[in-house]
Order: C-alpha cells, then structure tokens, then sequence
C-alpha cells in the first residue's frame, strides 16, 4: 500500500512544529555550554543558523 497523503489536524500540526523547535532549542543550548568549555562559537553564528532553521531570517 502506498501513502498518497498525510492529513495533519492544525493542533497535532502546531504540536509538531513546537516540538521541532524545542528540540531546536536544546541543541543550540548544548552547543552554547560547549562554548563554555572551550570551544569557540560565535554566537551570531548560532542565532544565524537558528533563525534560518526556523524560517525567520537570517539577520
């Protein structure tokens, strides 16, 4: 059997897209501390990437 279609409804649909930018949000979290210990990361480069992942821009 093949899948033509996936029908979401908007609250399962919203719940999604929250829990990918959670998870969005802990990885730039760990990525942060490890900045902590040592490793240089731009911040600016973070948010940058950030905003791009989310669709908001890039500046």
């Amino acid at each position: 059997m093949k899948i033509t279609s996936i029908t979401f409804n908007p609250a399962e649909l919203h719940a999604l897209a929250l829990s990918v930018e959670n998870q969005i949000q802990r990885e730039l979290a760990a990525i942060r501390d490890e900045t902590t210990f040592g490793r240089a990361v731009d911040l600016k480069t973070l948010k940058d990437l950030h905003n791009k992942i989310t669709n908001r821009g890039g500046n």
